[in-house]
């Protein structure tokens, strides 16, 4: 059974982005609220729509 994502680590969006932009800058950007995450425990999470809308080309940082 495929099971649809909601979240990922930023870990795995810098996989999924082959990592074209860095850590640190993915950092600067959910401090600035360019990328809305979830915090699960210490680890903040990124939803899984706003990457798919990234690789869509719907939205752009």
């Amino acid at each position: 059974m495929d099971e649809k994502r909601n979240f990922y680590t930023i870990t795995e969006v810098l996989q999924i982005l082959d990592n074209t932009i860095s850590r640190t800058q993915l950092h600067k950007y959910i401090q600035n609220g360019k990328i809305k995450t979830v915090a699960f425990g210490s680890k903040k999470l990124i939803y899984a729509d706003w990457v798919n809308d990234l690789l869509a080309g719907k939205v752009r940082l």
